[in-house]
């Protein structure tokens, strides 16, 4: 194999920007956990990903920016779908304030 086997053309997948996004908000998330825009960084560093992937792969700019809108989208609404989903079964921060304690006391989780 004389060549490195990933192509920044595979970054133009809104799929693959979806991973490298959710991975930046996890990311994120870990050093500026209380931070309110980290949702609008990841958004911004997704599509400067992308952009930079189209630059060296000489191809379509705004399929590239839009790639990286919509991997940005879908991780930050999946994250957001997960903690509300968890925070809706008395699981996590988002159940504090739920009006079904007997969830919280099933699970153990009641504070």
């Amino acid at each position: 194999m004389n060549s490195f086997p990933l192509d920044p053309i595979g970054l133009l997948d809104p799929a693959v920007a979806a991973l490298l996004a959710g991975l930046l908000a996890q990311w994120l998330k870990s050093y500026l956990p209380d931070w309110r825009y980290t949702n609008l960084l990841v958004l911004a560093l997704a599509v400067a990903a992308e952009l930079g992937a189209a630059a060296l792969g000489s191809h379509d700019w705004w399929g590239a920016a839009w790639a990286g809108f919509l991997g940005a989208s879908i991780a930050t609404f999946g994250y957001e779908t997960v903690k509300n989903l968890g925070g809706a079964a008395g699981l996590g921060a988002r159940a504090e304030g739920r009006l079904n304690p007997g969830a919280q006391e099933r699970l153990g989780t009641n504070r």
